[in-house]
């Protein structure tokens, strides 16, 4: 696990772990200088994909949207924060903060769903 930043890697040794040792319990503390989700400063498709994996989420209802997050989304952020003079029309504007909001939605939705339905909770293995 230590030579890779991918959730997945840790998700497999993680269930490994836990298939051998079902019955123990650990707790994860979280700090500021080590989260355990890490953002990387850019809300690439990648970035947002691990996210969704750390918490155990299904990320294939944003699948179609992954192109535009690492063009349109990022591109236009990396010229704001790097002071380039960009023009940006209402109309685009819009549609981002539409499509924003739709994903926001979307994920809160699937974050309740798995509180609600304690998804949270690894099940035992007999």
């Amino acid at each position: 696990c230590a030579t890779s930043d991918k959730i997945t890697v840790y998700q497999r040794a993680i269930d490994d772990f836990l298939t051998k040792y079902t019955t123990l319990n650990f707790k994860v503390s979280y700090s500021p200088e080590h989260p355990v989700i890490k953002t990387e400063s850019n809300p690439s498709s990648i970035v947002v994909k691990n996210i969704f994996d750390s918490i155990g989420l299904d990320f294939s209802p944003y699948e179609t949207k992954a192109h535009y997050i690492d063009t349109d989304l990022l591109s236009n952020r990396h010229a704001v924060v790097h002071g380039d003079n960009i023009r940006i029309e209402i109309s685009d504007f819009d549609g981002t903060f539409e499509i924003i909001t739709e994903f926001m939605r979307q994920f809160s939705e699937q974050v309740l769903d798995a509180a609600m339905s304690k998804k949270y909770l690894k099940t035992q293995v007999d």
